[in-house]
């Protein structure tokens, strides 16, 4: 470790701010109820212990993903050495979970998380060393620039460069943070109170605080054997044996009993108390009290993401990007992937792919990725938009619509030169209606633009091609499971196995088209400004689609482009035609 090598003797004034290492162990103040607080007793509270644990391991478990921006695009660094000692190993005492969880307890209990950054000759760093707070003190020299005052376990002082210490805090006066130890001291002082009562409490029996009189003068040896024969036959937990009194002695309650202290109630208290201290929510420390359903815990979860773990991602975030990258590393970044906490949950972690795949944010081989699975190849790479899975370059550069044909006069078959260009071809309509897909919910705005209402054929020429698209996936998609089950269940001769398949796939099949076709048919609808029924339309082709493939089995020999060209046209005219 560094710390051994002296940088040289300056005058230090004397601590800046709040520094946590000023307190020691003799410096923490007394509580008013008596107890010493300090962040080792402290951590004696389960409440106090939970906070400190779950957020430290909650920040720590994130992985950290390095990245460089390189003009629209961001690149991982995962090869960076800010990226192997953030998640692989800081130092070589230590893994990055356990670096990283001691530092945010640090930084909370303490005030601040103080690391020494070790450097190689190009100064990138390449270790990161713990500094326990109680021996660091943030000072500021007479030329203004901030050192760490440290004080080795061997008793040696020395004094690091501010800029070569990693420093993680919270709220605090801007240089240092606030000890939740120390400024919670009664909160936290109360709580040790009623913990040390509650156990008397059990040490007594459960009985109440009593003075027991005696009819004459009792010496001082007598009085003390008295006091420890009692203690010795009817203290302690679970000891329920009837008090015998001899001599003519009396029993009087002198203090109050657990139900009228409420010390119940007192405890369930402290819990919450001591929660709000961290920003915590009581259901992530194990108190259910005041839960009100699944619901309110999912809140309260995402609360707890949001407004206790989000806010030190970013101290993080800033602190280490301000320390560990050099002057010629400023296009460099670090973020915490808050995508992980999604790991035990499979139900959202789908809900989440499959919102950021339809909107084109994520495509098939990314999703693969961030779940340790390797890429399909350069199929994989496509982003597709909408339910209809329409690929994003498809939507944004549509191909050109076919001429239209103009017979000339005479009624003579007409050539190459007779065949023009419509003024408007509904290209950019149709790249309007792409736009509004890509951002769901924003075809009334489409709608609302247009001059006059659409007419049918720039309406067609802009909807052909996306239910055009869907439709054909969906026979793709028809014509692989059919390949699949044929190979499986009728070339094997079990036809009556092929046939239960292919009704209960067809069964689902029918929804899933039908949901498919639902936004592209209300998209006609908002732009003729009739009323279009898109489920109704949907469903009843849908079945008409499933009868017709299932016709067709098993050998499914159709023309795949040809029949969505021509379902297309046929679900644009129903629409039009709706009333």
């Amino acid at each position: 470790m560094l710390l051994e090598t002296l940088l040289g003797v300056r005058k230090l004034s004397a601590s800046v701010g709040n520094a946590s290492g000023g307190w020691g162990f003799f410096g923490w103040p007394l509580a008013s109820s008596g107890e010493a607080v300090n962040p080792s007793t402290a951590l004696g509270l389960s409440a106090y212990y939970a906070c400190i644990r779950n957020i430290s391991e909650d920040v720590a478990k994130l992985p950290i993903v390095v990245g460089k921006k390189v003009g629209d695009k961001r690149e991982v660094q995962d090869g960076h050495p800010v990226s192997r000692l953030l998640n692989v190993a800081p130092c070589p005492e230590m893994v990055a979970m356990t670096w990283r969880e001691t530092m945010q307890a640090w930084a909370m209990g303490w005030g601040s998380g103080w690391a020494e950054i070790e450097r190689d000759r190009r100064g990138l760093p390449v270790n990161l060393w713990l500094i326990h707070p109680s021996r660091a003190d943030l000072r500021r020299a007479e030329d203004n620039t901030l050192w760490l005052h440290v004080t080795s376990e061997k008793g040696q002082s020395v004094d690091l460069p501010y800029r070569d210490v990693l420093h993680v805090r919270g709220l605090g006066d801007g240089l240092t943070g606030y000890s939740v130890a120390a400024i919670g001291c009664e909160s936290i002082g109360r709580a040790l109170a009623v913990q040390k009562h509650s156990g008397s409490v059990f040490a007594s029996g459960g009985l109440h605080r009593m003075a027991l009189k005696h009819p004459g003068k009792m010496s001082d040896k007598a009085r003390m054997n008295l006091r420890e024969s009692w203690k010795g036959v009817y203290g302690g937990a679970g000891n329920s044996q009837t008090p015998v009194l001899d001599e003519g002695m009396d029993v009087s309650n002198i203090g109050v009993n657990a139900e009228e202290s409420q010390l119940i109630e007192t405890t369930e208290f402290t819990v919450e108390d001591l929660a709000r201290w961290f920003r915590c929510p009581p259901n992530k420390i194990g108190h259910f009290l005041r839960a009100q359903g699944w619901s309110t815990l999912e809140m309260l979860n995402m609360d707890y993401v949001t407004d206790t773990l989000l806010p030190w991602a970013i101290r993080w975030e800033q602190e280490c990007r301000r320390k560990l990258f050099g002057e010629r590393e400023l296009d460099l970044y670090i973020k915490h992937n808050f995508a992980s906490l999604l790991r035990g949950d499979s139900a959202a972690r789908q809900a989440f792919y499959t919102a950021m795949n339809k909107m084109g944010v994520l495509h098939i081989n990314e999703i693969r990725g961030l779940e340790d699975m390797d890429g399909i190849g350069p199929d994989g790479d496509v982003r597709v938009v909408g339910n209809g899975m329409q690929t994003l370059d498809s939507l944004l550069n549509p191909p050109k619509p076919p001429p239209v044909v103009v017979a000339p006069p005479g009624g003579d078959e007409p050539t190459p030169d007779d065949q023009e260009e419509p003024a408007d071809s509904g290209n950019e309509l149709r790249n309007q209606v792409a736009a509004a897909l890509i951002l769901d919910g924003t075809l009334s705005e489409v709608a609302a633009s247009l001059e006059t209402k659409a007419c049918s054929d720039r309406i067609r020429l802009a909807f052909a091609p996306i239910i055009a698209g869907t439709i054909g996936r969906a026979l793709s998609q028809e014509r692989n499971q059919v390949r699949r089950a044929a190979s499986r269940w009728r070339d094997k001769g079990k036809a009556d196995r092929f046939g239960e398949w292919a009704e209960s796939f067809y069964d689902g099949h029918v929804l899933t088209i039908a949901n498919e076709l639902s936004e592209p048919l209300r998209g006609v609808g908002m732009l003729t400004g009739r009323f279009v029924d898109p489920d109704r339309i949907g469903l009843d082709y849908a079945r008409r689609h499933c009868a017709e493939s299932r016709a067709a089995l098993p050998d499914f020999d159709f023309d795949v482009d040809k029949r969505a060209a021509t379902a297309a046209e046929d679900l644009i005219t129903r629409a039009l035609e709706a009333n």
